[in-house]
Parts: C-alpha cells; sequence; structure tokens
C-alpha cells in the first residue's frame, strides 16, 4: 500500500520553485487524500468483516500472546465460559478454562513441533462441555502468538458413552445364553468324541468353534467397557517377570497363528524382566496386539517380538509382516468399533475393539502405544510402559507422607508469617507513635498529651473489667487518637487567643483526617471505632458523627474522658492549667450529658485511689 508520506515525498507530489505549478500541486493533494480515504475505508470494511467472520464461527476460537494471555476470544467461545469479552481479554488462558492443560500442551508443542497440537479438555463451568482443541502458532519477527479453535464434542461423547453402555449391557446379556451353549457343547464333545459318525462330529466341532469365536467376541466388549469405565481390578498390581507373561501369551494364542501358518519369534533382551504393574492390563494389551498383528497378516507371515528395558522403562516391539494400514487411518484404529474394512465386504472378523483395549489399558499403566505402518510392507507396535508401578497403597502412604511433610511446612510458614506481621504490626504502631510524639513537639504545652492520655484510659479501663486483648486495642488508639492534628497548622496549635468559628471547624478536622490516615492499615480496623469517637458526647452533640450514648464505641468514651482531663490540666497558650479539683467538678457536672456516668465513676475512683488502680 502506497503511505501518504510515500506520496507527498514522490517526485510529482513536491512542490516546484515555480508558482504558476501551485494549482497542479494542489490537485495532487486531493488526489492523495482521496486514494488515502478509499484505502482507510477499504481496511475498515476488511476489518468488519474479519470480526463478523471470526463472531460468527460455531467453533470457538480464542488468539493468546506468547505469555498465553487472551488477546481475543470470539463469541462462542465466551458463551462457552460464560463470560464477557472484555473481562476475557488480558487473561491466562487457563485461568478462563480453569485448566493447566492447554498451556502445558503449547509449551510442549513449542518446544517439541512433532508434539500433538490437538488435545481433549473438560469445562467444567457453567455447564459441562468436552472440548477438543486444535493449537496453531502465529509469528511474524519476533512476535509469537498462538490461535486455538475449540470444538464442542459433548454431544460426540455422550453418543459415545451410550456406545459402551449398549456395549456393556449387551454383552452380559450374551454371556448368560452363552454359558449354557458351552456347558452343553463341552459336554457333548467329552462324552460324544469318536462316537459321532464325520458329519455329525464336523457339526459338533462347528458348534464348538462359534461358541468360542462368540466368547472371545464378548470377552472383548466386556474388556473395552470396564476399560472404559475403569473398573479394571482383576489382580491389581504384582510383581511378575516380563518374559514369562509374554511367553504365556504365545502359548494362549499359538493355536491361531498356526492355522494361519504365521511363525512368532520371541527375542528378550534378558531372561528375566521383573516387573511389578498391573499384569492383568498388560497381559489384556499384548495379547490384543498379538492376534491384531496374527489376523491381519499374510498367510505364511512372521511376528517378531522384542524386548528391551533401559531407566525403569520397558520398551515391547511387536513388528508384523502383514498388509499394513494406510497412514490416513493410523489414528483412527484406536477408536472404538472402527473397522478399514466395510462391515458388508469384511475378510476379518472381530468388533474392532481390540486396539483401543490395549491404548486404554497401556496407559492405564501409565505408559504409551505408538504405531508405524506401510501398506503391504507391514506394522509395528512399540509399548513402552514403567517397569515398577506403585501400588495403591505404596501411592496413599506416599501421599500421605507428603500431605503431612506439607502440612508441617504450612504450619511452619504459618507461624513465621504470623510472627513477622505480628512485627509488622508492632513496627507500624511504633511508627505511628513517633508520629503523634513528633505533632505533639510542635506544641510544647501538648508534648506528652498522648502518652498521658493512654495511661490514665488504661487504669479506667481496668476498673471497668477490660481482657488484655481489649486493653492492647484501647492502648494502641489512645496513642494515636490525635494523629490527624498533623493537618492543622502551627498558627492555629499555638495560638494565644480563642479560636475563631472558622479556626475551630479546621481544628475539629484533625479527627475525620487520623481515621482516614488509619483506615488504610486493615490490622488497625478494631482500633479505628474507639480511637476517632473521643470528641463525640454523651447527649450527642460531639463530632463528627453526633454519636449518643452506648452507639458511642466505649474505648471512645473512656478516652473522652482521659482526654478532656488531661487537656483541663495541661497548661494552653490562651490559659494556665486547671487544678485536679477543678477538672474533676468539670467533668462531674458534664456526667449524663457531655460523658458517660459509668465511665465518669471508674475515672474518680481511679483519681482517688491512684495507687490501688
Amino acid at each position: 500500500m502506497t503511505t501518504l508520506h510515500n506520496l507527498l515525498t514522490s517526485e510529482y507530489a513536491k512542490p516546484r520553485p515555480d508558482t504558476e505549478e501551485a494549482p497542479e500541486f494542489g490537485r495532487n493533494m486531493a488526489r492523495i487524500f482521496v486514494a488515502e480515504r478509499a484505502q482507510r475505508e477499504e481496511l475498515e470494511l476488511a476489518h468488519q468483516a474479519l470480526n463478523a467472520i471470526f463472531n460468527n464461527i460455531p467453533d470457538g476460537l480464542v488468539v493468546l500472546d506468547a505469555a498465553f494471555c487472551v488477546q481475543h476470544a470470539n463469541l462462542t467461545f465466551c458463551q462457552w465460559v460464560g463470560r464477557n469479552p472484555e473481562i476475557i481479554a488480558g487473561r491466562l488462558i487457563d485461568e478462563v478454562l480453569q485448566s493447566g492443560d492447554l498451556a502445558a500442551a503449547i509449551r510442549r508443542l513449542d518446544t517439541d513441533p512433532v508434539a500433538p497440537t490437538t488435545i481433549d479438555l473438560t469445562l467444567a463451568q457453567p455447564i459441562r462441555r468436552s472440548l477438543q482443541a486444535s493449537i496453531a502458532q502465529l509469528k511474524a519477527g519476533q512476535i509469537q502468538s498462538w490461535i486455538v479453535s475449540f470444538r464442542d464434542q459433548s454431544a460426540r461423547r455422550s453418543v459415545e458413552y451410550q456406545k459402551i453402555e449398549f456395549i456393556n449391557i449387551a454383552a452380559h446379556e450374551l454371556r448368560t445364553p452363552l454359558t449354557t451353549i458351552t456347558g452343553f457343547s463341552d459336554l457333548l464333545q467329552q462324552n460324544l468324541t469318536d462316537r459321532l459318525p464325520d458329519y455329525e462330529q464336523e457339526c459338533l466341532n462347528g458348534i464348538t468353534c462359534g461358541v468360542r469365536r462368540l466368547k472371545d467376541i464378548i470377552d472383548e466388549m466386556l474388556a473395552f467397557a470396564q476399560l472404559t469405565h475403569g473398573e479394571v481390578k482383576a489382580q491389581g498390581i504384582v510383581q511378575f517377570d516380563l518374559v514369562s507373561l509374554i511367553d504365556e501369551i504365545i502359548t494362549t494364542i499359538g493355536e491361531r497363528a498356526q492355522q494361519r501358518g504365521i511363525a512368532i519369534q520371541f527375542t528378550p533382551v534378558e531372561s528375566t524382566i521383573t516387573m511389578l504393574a498391573n499384569a492383568t492390563l498388560l497381559r489384556s494389551a499384548l495379547t490384543h496386539l498379538l492376534l491384531n498383528a496374527i489376523t491381519f497378516n499374510n498367510p505364511g507371515g512372521r511376528v517378531a517380538i522384542t524386548t528391551s528395558v533401559a531407566e525403569q522403562l520397558v520398551s515391547i516391539r511387536i513388528e508384523d509382516t502383514g498388509i499394513g494400514i494406510a497412514p490416513g487411518e493410523l489414528e483412527a484404529i484406536f477408536q472404538p468399533i472402527y473397522q478399514i474394512e466395510d462391515h458388508c465386504i469384511r475378510h476379518v472378523g472381530g468388533m474392532g475393539l481390540g486396539l483401543s483395549i490395549a491404548r486404554r489399558s497401556i496407559e492405564q499403566l501409565g505408559g504409551a502405544l505408538n504405531i508405524e505402518s506401510h501398506l503391504g510392507e507391514g506394522t509395528t507396535c512399540t509399548v513402552q510402559t514403567p517397569s515398577q508401578q506403585p501400588s495403591p497403597q505404596a501411592e496413599l502412604e506416599d501421599l500421605r507422607a507428603r500431605l503431612a511433610a506439607t502440612s508441617q511446612r504450612s504450619h511452619a510458614y504459618a507461624r513465621e508469617a504470623q510472627t513477622l506481621y505480628a512485627q509488622l504490626q508492632r513496627h507500624l504502631v511504633a511508627t505511628l507513635t513517633a508520629i503523634s510524639t513528633a505533632i505533639e513537639a510542635r506544641d510544647t504545652y501538648t508534648r506528652g498529651h498522648s502518652d498521658r492520655v493512654t495511661a490514665l484510659a488504661l487504669r479506667i479501663a481496668q476498673r471497668l473489667g477490660y481482657s488484655e486483648r481489649e486493653s492492647q486495642i484501647l492502648e494502641i488508639s489512645g496513642r494515636i487518637h490525635d494523629i490527624g492534628m498533623i493537618g492543622v497548622p502551627d498558627s492555629i496549635l499555638n495560638k494565644t487567643d480563642q479560636l475563631t468559628e472558622e479556626e475551630t471547624a479546621l481544628m475539629r478536622q484533625h479527627v475525620a483526617l487520623g481515621r482516614t490516615i488509619i483506615e488504610r492499615l486493615e490490622f488497625l480496623n478494631d482500633v479505628i471505632p474507639g480511637a476517632f469517637a473521643h470528641h463525640e458526647r454523651w447527649d450527642g452533640m460531639g463530632y463528627p458523627n453526633g454519636l449518643a450514648g452506648d452507639a458511642i464505641p466505649l474505648d471512645g468514651r473512656i478516652l473522652a474522658v482521659a482526654d478532656a482531663y488531661d487537656a483541663m490540666t495541661s497548661p494552653r497558650p490562651y490559659r494556665h492549667a486547671m487544678t485536679d479539683e477543678q477538672a474533676r467538678d468539670i467533668i462531674r457536672a458534664g456526667t449524663g450529658s457531655q460523658w458517660d456516668p459509668i465511665v465518669i465513676q471508674a475515672f474518680l475512683a481511679v483519681i482517688d485511689n491512684p495507687i490501688e488502680s
């Protein structure tokens, strides 16, 4: 796109010295302006079109930056997660999905280009959904971002669940009559063998063979249903020899291999490979893989089994010389009941569950199953699984030990944090006290006022039965009750004449200012009500809130008496200090009007008996 700058600096757009060409220059500028406006409008239309497409795609779309924060999200995705685009923007995708799986998958893809670009996720809120996320990288120079498309798989998963339920029910319903048929078939074979004519013996053999095949299919269906629901419990985690397990499987399926002329070669890397795992799951997986290698092999073909062990990871390789699998079918073959051949022209029987069972079994063992295949050349299945799978009891004990250790660390951290927090609180209170002291130092007449008020208030509180915690709160309240004086000018504090109405109003603002300062410290929330109520009156004529009677916090009522007494018995620029008796007379006279009668009674008891208190 030709920019305005380029057009203006081009040869034809430059003004020339000849003033006669000024009109031509003006016309050129007009054309440039019209062209630029048309391009801007074109860009705006393109932007609107892209936004319309982005927001109307039925799949969810999200654009992430390099830190996995959401830059853009379409309306479908926002509806799925139940949040507005403005709320989602700038948040980590795992916070939005409440899952760490997507970011982990992107990290793997960023470091390993062959890592899976598609993962399955479960969205729990606002309604449960099964999502399939496809990840693609966007890169322009040093700028990197990711675009993730989400497809709702909930309906498909529901159908899969119904399919599994049907398989489970059908298998159980078929097993009962099959058991009866099998029993009679075996009974006939045992008692009538060599007694029947050849034709009838052949019929009986056919029945027996059909029953066995039907039993294999039902067992396969049940195994699939159990694996899907995580119900495989037989044997559990036991110690066994892998070489012996494979030998047993080869013996079991040997007859089927012989019928098709398939040679099975087993070459273990060691004579004994000890494993601690669920032998039932491993036997099921290897049996299905070997049966697949035999079934889809060419007559007279070969199946080679090799094993190896490296760093507690067992690898089992099963290689056949069969018909192979097309590249486009390699992932699909793991889907339940998937058949490469059409069911009407299939030359191989079975339910198509074997590979699905094998993969699910290996995954439950904590391993992985990979398949490589070439059409007409054969297929290689590689199983990798840990040689030592911890038993549930060992896992439980390990979990308990880790929980106990975590709990101990948490308690230690909590105690340490509590200690540090208490120290911080003490330092802050000390700082506030120092500030109050510094404020009082501005006026020689009020120096030490907060200390004296606090001491007297604590003695009154003791008379009233304060607890240790209540006394601590009152002490802090007393030390900071006048911290708002920091906003009162020296000219008012040190004035020798009576204050004007304006100056009095300004002086009274120290209560609200002090509250504003302390409100920022949440740990002093218990202190605030009493500390800044020391100018409220029992009759409701005080300030700043005009509280009356018991509505005034008790700490505030105590501080009001202690503050007034100290103010009266301390000298001021405009008067001499009153005597103790004069101050007491004034306080007695204010009983029930300015001050709480109960507090005054305790105050007089303290003043009259200073040693006792």
